[in-house]
């Protein structure tokens, strides 16, 4: 059975995209950066009482000097899974985003 995952960046979720809601609601980060944060920790944490999964994923990223150079990450992403107002997994490293079902669900 295939999953329907939604990704985002924006934590203000518009009702339209709530009515729609799949399973698992991925949201991307920078830990470092501290706007919208907690925010999305927190929504994240919230949407998973709901009885769907929800992602968190930490994506630190270096200051890009050269924008025809690739971003150069400067830590390991972090990989939070939410269920029931609880984080119930972490995976820390580079990880495929394929290789997420196998590792977290």
């Amino acid at each position: 059975m295939a999953v329907r995952i939604i990704e985002t960046t924006d934590a203000q979720l518009t009702p339209s995209l709530l009515a729609k809601m799949a399973e698992v609601l991925v949201f991307y980060f920078d830990s470092r950066s501290h706007v919208g944060r907690d925010q999305k920790l927190e929504l994240a944490k919230f949407l998973s009482f709901t009885g769907r999964k929800a992602l968190a994923i930490d994506v630190p990223r270096q200051q890009q000097e050269d924008p025809n150079r690739p971003v150069r990450l400067n830590r390991l992403p972090t990989l939070a899974l939410f269920q029931h107002g609880t984080c119930v997994r972490k995976v820390e490293g580079l990880v495929r985003f394929n290789q997420i079902g196998k590792q977290l669900f």
